[in-house]
């Protein structure tokens, strides 16, 4: 039995680290930065510490939570 997950249902399902590294790996290099200034190449060869913080961030804003993660350099 196959059973298909409504939007709302599947806007609740926690997005796995393999996921985000995925994503991560497949962005398009060589395009224009976005309204943040943030190109494909600097995320996929940010450091751990980053792309930790970025993950971290990305599953606060997908429950709601909003608050500074701050960085230590």
């Amino acid at each position: 039995m196959n059973y298909v997950l409504t939007s709302n249902e599947e806007a609740k399902l926690p997005i796995l680290r393999s996921e985000f590294e995925l994503v991560l790996h497949y962005l398009k290099q060589n395009k224009a930065a976005g309204a943040d200034n943030i190109t494909a190449e600097l995320l996929q060869f940010s450091s751990m510490m980053i792309k930790n913080a970025l993950y971290r961030l990305r599953i606060y804003m997908r429950k709601g939570r909003y608050r500074m993660i701050t960085v230590k350099a």
